[in-house]
């Protein structure tokens, strides 16, 4: 039973990593556009985790600190905002850092699709 339960798991996580992979070959093909920061904050994300140690589970919190950036673009004369988030950075000052390189007004990068120009990312 535990074999089909790592089984069933490791299709899931295959299956996430290649429809990750195939957005991000997606998203490299998409125009980009100038846009600009209009706000970067930093959250802070506390999960309870188990692990096994020693054949016994063992509980532990893990803290992550996830940089939220909100922008705004304009495709063909019409204005867009978009959202993007980090992955989260283990320590609050690493978070920090990597949020002054993004202050409000800030020029980023913005890719979007053609056909649905809603849709955007902006590399963190």
């Amino acid at each position: 039973m535990k074999n089909i339960l790592v089984l069933f798991f490791a299709i899931i996580f295959g299956v996430v990593l290649i429809k990750g992979c195939m957005r991000g070959q997606e998203v490299s093909k998409w125009p980009s556009v100038e846009g600009h920061v209009t706000s970067s904050e930093i959250i802070k994300k506390v999960e309870q985790k188990t692990k096994t140690q020693n054949d016994r589970k063992v509980r532990y919190t893990e803290t992550k600190y996830v940089l939220k950036l909100t922008y705004e673009y304009e495709v063909n004369g019409t204005p867009y905002s978009g959202r993007d988030s980090s992955f989260g950075e283990s320590s609050s000052l690493s978070a920090k850092q990597k949020q002054q390189r993004y202050p409000d007004g800030k020029s980023v990068n913005v890719k979007f699709d053609p056909e649905n120009p809603y849709d955007s990312v902006v590399k963190i």
